[in-house]
C-alpha cells in the first residue's frame, strides 16, 4: 500500500450501456449504447484538485484517477488493486447505481482491497441501500469535504458514522445541505489526471444552483435553489489555464444557468476579449446553457465575440397549462413571451453563428401526445441546429405539482411525436452550419483586433443605464448611441430600442398642427388625385389585398390617418372608414377632400365602444408615441374578437441599420451620418420583428399572421433632411434587395387579436 496515494473511480456502466455521472448536475445519466456521448468527469477533476492542494492538517496527496468509462468491474477493480492506494473514492450518481453498486460489490470481492472505500457525491444522500459495500457515504458536493475526510480515515482513531456530511468533519465553506458557499476557493480541476483526449471538451463548473421552480429539473435536486457563482477573474484564470495546458477542442460550461447573472457574463466575455492567452475562435471556443429568457441580442452578440459556439436551451413544451403547472411560467399570459423569447433566441443564434440546441420533454405531467406534436410543429418552424427529446426522469427529490404522471407507452408516444420534428431540422442542413461559426468567429477576431487597434481597452467599457424597460420591465436600459438632442438606449433582456428626452403630448400636438407638417412633400400625393403609381398608394394597395385575403370588409379603423388617403382607398374596395388624427389641419383636408368621418385627437380620447372595429391600421404611427404599449391595449380593445391590426414602423433589425452601425463603428466613430438619419428627431420607439411582436402579445393579440417588408425610399425624405446623394443610391440599392431577401428598412406588420 503506498502512503497518501488516493485512488478516485469513476465505474464504468452495465454491459451495454454508457454512464453519465456528471449529467444531470451530477444525478447521473445512462444511455443505452455503449460509447454515447458522457460529459468529462469534472466533479472527480475538481476533487482531484483539492486532494492534491495541503489542507490545513496535512500535505497534500498523490491522485489516481480511473475513468473506467471504456471498462468492465473486473478491469477496473485490478486497476485499483495495482495502484496500492490507502483510500479509494468512487465517484456515484442516481442514474448508474446498478453499474455503481456491482462496480462495489467486485471491489469489495477482492480480499486484497482492505483500505477504507468511500462512495462521494450528491447523488448519496438517495443511495444508501445502493451502496452497501461501501464504508463510508459522503454526502453533499464533495470538493471540499473529500480531503477532509480523508485527513480523519487516515490519520485519526476517532470513530466516524458510516453516513457523513462536511459538518460532521467541521469543513468551513458549508451550508446546512453540504453545498459549497465559496466557489472562488475551489482549486482549478487537475484534468491532467484524467485522460483528456478521450473527451469531446473540457468543462468548466462556474456557477451552480437555480432560482427557478421547474418541478421536473434535477440541478435544483442536486445543487439547490441558492445561485452561486465564481466570479469573473477566478472563471478566466481557470480558461487560461485550461487553454494553455490542454489545448482541449472545446469547453461546455456546465452551469444550469450560465446567463442567469446578465453583468457576470458580460464582464467574463471582457475579460477574455482582454486576455491575451486567450483567442476567441482560435483556441477558445465555448458553450454553455440557461433559460431562453436569460438570453437577448446584445448578450449573445458579446458572448459570439467571446468565442462561443453554441447555446443551449430547455424549452419542453408549448404546452401552455403544463408550463404553469409545472413552474416554468409563472401565469398563463407569460406563456406567448416566453415561446417568442425562445423564438428570438433562434433567429439570433443564427445571425451571429452560434448554434441553437434545443430540448424537449416527454412525460411532463399533465401533457398529452396532442401537445407533444403541437410543441413537436413549433420546434420544427424554428428549426433549431439540434433537438434533443428527453423523457422525464424520476429523480428523487423532485417536487412535484400533483398531477398525474403519463403512463410509460404514452410517454414513448409522446416521444415519437416530438422526434417527429427532427427530420425536418436534419433536411435543414443544420441552421447553423460549420463555415458560417468559422465566419463568425472570424468576424468576431477581427471586431477584437479593430478595438485593440484603436487602443480600445474592451474590458473597462462601460454601460450608461436609463430608463427602466417598458416591454420587459428591466430595471436599467443601455446607452447604444447619442445625438446632441437626445440619446437612444437599448434593453439588455428584450432588445427594445427606445430615447430618452421624449416629447410631451403638447409638443407633438403643436407640431402636428403646424401647416408646414401638412403641407410638406411626405404628402404631396395625398389627395383625390393621387398617382396610383407612387410608392405609397402601391404600399396601401398591397395592404388591402393582404386583409382582403385574411378578413371580409367591414369597419376600418386608421389612427393617425393624415390626409385621409388610405381610408379613401379602403372605402373604394368596400370597406367602412373611420379616421383618428391629431393634425387639426391634416383631420380637417381628410374630411373635405375625401368626405371621411375623422376625429381630432388622439385614440384614447376618441372613446369608441368595446369591439367596434374589424381592423385598425397606423402606418408610421407608433414610432412618434408617447405610450405605444397602452396604444396596443386600446387597440385591442376597439377590435372586434379575431379583428386584425396592421402596422407600419421602421425595422430596427434592418440592413440599412446593421450596416449604418457597421460604418460608424469601422470608422472610429466618425461616419455617423447615416445613424443619424436612422435616429429621427421624432421617433420615440424603434422596434424589431421581435419587440413589436411582443408588445402586440403582452396587449392582447395572439397569432402575427405576416410580416412584410418595406424599403426606406429616402428620396421622400430628401426636402426635410439633407443629405448626400450618393445615400439615396445606396438606400434604393438596398431597398430592392431587403424587400426581396429579408432585412427592409421597414416592416408591415398584421397581427389578430
Amino acid at each position: 500500500m503506498r502512503e497518501r496515494l488516493i485512488v478516485l473511480i469513476v465505474p464504468p456502466g452495465l454491459p451495454g450501456t454508457t454512464a453519465n455521472h456528471e449529467g444531470s448536475a451530477t444525478l447521473g445519466a445512462v444511455e443505452p449504447t455503449a460509447g454515447a456521448f458522457r460529459y468529462p468527469p469534472h466533479t472527480v477533476a475538481a476533487t482531484a484538485a483539492a486532494l492534491r492542494a495541503a489542507t490545513p492538517r496535512a500535505a497534500g496527496y498523490d491522485v489516481v484517477v480511473i475513468d473506467a468509462a471504456e471498462m468492465d468491474a473486473a478491469t477496473c477493480v485490478a486497476a485499483t488493486l495495482s495502484a496500492t492506494p490507502s483510500l479509494v473514492g468512487v465517484f456515484v450518481s442516481w442514474a448508474t447505481r446498478e453499474g455503481d453498486a456491482l462496480l462495489l460489490r467486485t471491489l469489495r470481492g477482492e480480499s486484497r482491497l482492505i483500505v477504507p472505500v468511500v462512495a462521494l457525491g450528491v447523488s448519496t444522500r438517495y443511495m444508501q441501500e445502493w451502496l452497501q459495500e461501501a464504508d463510508y457515504l459522503l454526502v453533499g458536493e464533495p470538493e471540499g469535504s473529500f480531503p477532509a475526510l480523508c485527513d480523519r480515515l487516515l490519520s485519526s482513531d476517532v470513530a466516524l458514522p458510516r453516513v457523513v456530511d462536511p459538518a460532521m468533519l467541521g469543513v468551513a465553506g458549508y451550508d446546512a445541505d453540504g453545498l459549497l458557499t465559496d466557489l472562488d476557493a475551489l482549486p482549478i480541476p487537475a484534468w491532467d489526471v484524467l485522460p483528456v483526449e478521450r473527451y469531446a471538451a473540457l468543462s468548466v463548473l462556474s456557477s451552480r444552483g437555480c432560482e427557478a421552480g421547474c418541478t421536473w429539473c434535477p440541478y435544483v435536486v442536486a445543487q439547490g435553489r441558492r445561485y452561486r457563482a465564481c466570479s469573473p477573474e477566478r472563471v478566466v484564470a481557470e480558461l487560461v489555464e485550461i487553454v494553455g495546458s490542454y489545448q482541449p477542442r472545446k469547453i461546455v460550461f456546465r452551469d444550469p444557468v450560465f446567463a442567469h447573472d446578465r453583468e457576470r457574463v458580460a464582464a467574463i466575455c471582457r475579460l477574455i476579449l482582454a486576455e491575451n492567452a486567450l483567442q476567441p475562435g482560435k483556441n477558445l471556443t465555448w458553450e454553455c446553457e440557461s433559460r431562453p429568457d436569460h438570453f437577448d441580442s446584445e448578450l449573445l452578440q458579446l458572448m459570439s465575440l467571446a468565442g462561443c459556439v453554441g447555446v443551449k436551451v430547455g424549452l419542453e413544451t408549448t404546452d401552455a397549462d403544463v408550463l404553469v403547472q409545472e413552474g416554468r411560467c409563472v401565469a398563463r399570459e407569460d406563456v406567448p413571451a416566453y415561446l417568442q423569447r425562445v423564438r428570438a433566441l433562434v433567429a439570433d443564434c443564427a445571425r451571429l453563428g452560434i448554434a441553437a440546441r434545443l430540448f424537449v420533454l416527454a412525460g411532463l405531467p399533465g401533457q398529452s401526445v396532442a401537445a407533444a406534436q403541437q410543441t413537436a410543429a413549433f420546434v420544427a418552424d424554428l428549426q433549431p441546429d439540434t433537438l434533443t427529446v428527453k423523457p422525464l426522469r424520476d429523480y428523487p427529490g423532485l417536487r412535484s405539482s400533483g398531477a398525474p404522471m403519463p403512463a410509460p407507452e404514452a410517454v414513448a408516444e409522446q416521444a415519437r411525436a416530438l422526434e417527429a420534428a427532427w427530420p425536418s431540422i436534419a433536411g435543414n442542413n443544420q441552421r447553423t452550419p460549420r463555415w458560417r461559426r468559422a465566419l463568425a468567429r472570424l468576424v468576431a477576431r477581427g471586431r477584437y483586433a479593430l478595438g485593440r487597434a484603436r487602443g480600445e481597452s474592451v474590458a473597462g467599457r462601460v454601460s450608461v443605464a436609463g430608463e427602466a424597460c417598458p416591454l420587459c420591465g428591466e430595471p436599467a436600459t443601455r446607452l447604444l448611441y447619442t445625438l446632441p438632442d437626445f440619446r437612444v438606449f437599448r434593453c439588455p433582456r428584450c432588445a427594445l430600442v427606445l430615447r430618452d428626452a421624449r416629447p410631451n403630448a403638447d409638443e407633438a400636438a403643436a407640431m402636428y398642427d403646424d401647416p408646414r407638417y401638412v403641407e410638406s412633400d411626405l404628402f404631396a400625393n395625398w389627395h383625390a388625385d393621387y398617382d396610383e403609381q407612387s410608392a405609397e398608394v402601391r404600399m396601401f394597395e398591397a395592404a388591402l389585398d393582404r386583409l382582403g385575403q385574411a378578413t371580409t370588409p367591414g369597419k376600418l379603423l386608421d389612427v393617425g390617418c393624415a390626409k385621409g388617403l388610405f381610408l379613401h382607398l379602403a372605402q373604394k374596395r368596400g370597406w367602412q372608414p373611420y379616421g383618428v388624427e391629431i393634425s387639426r389641419p391634416a383631420a380637417a383636408f381628410a374630411r373635405q377632400e375625401f368626405g371621411l368621418e375623422v376625429f381630432n385627437g388622439t385614440l384614447e380620447q376618441a372613446q369608441f365602444p368595446p369591439e367596434s372595429f374589424d381592423v385598425v391600421s397606423l402606418w408610421d404611427l407608433i414610432e412618434h408615441l408617447d405610450d405605444p404599449f397602452g396604444f396596443l391595449r386600446e387597440a385591442a380593445r376597439v377590435l372586434k374578437p379575431g379583428g386584425i391590426i396592421v402596422i407600419l414602423t421602421p425595422n430596427h433589425d434592418s440592413l440599412i441599420t446593421r450596416m449604418a452601425y457597421l460604418l460608424y463603428h469601422a470608422s472610429a466613430r466618425h461616419f455617423h451620418k447615416p445613424l443619424d438619419l436612422i435616429y429621427d428627431y421624432h421617433h420615440n420607439w424603434y422596434f424589431s420583428r421581435q419587440t413589436i411582436t411582443r408588445a402586440l402579445q403582452q396587449a392582447g393579440f395572439g397569432d402575427v399572421l405576416r410580416v412584410d417588408g418595406m424599403g426606406a425610399h429616402v428620396s421622400r425624405w430628401q426636402d426635410v433632411v439633407r443629405y448626400p446623394r450618393v445615400l439615396e443610391w445606396g438606400a434604393d440599392a438596398l431597398d430592392l434587395v431587403t424587400e426581396r431577401f429579408g432585412g427592409a428598412y421597414r416592416m408591415i406588420v398584421y397581427a389578430r387579436k
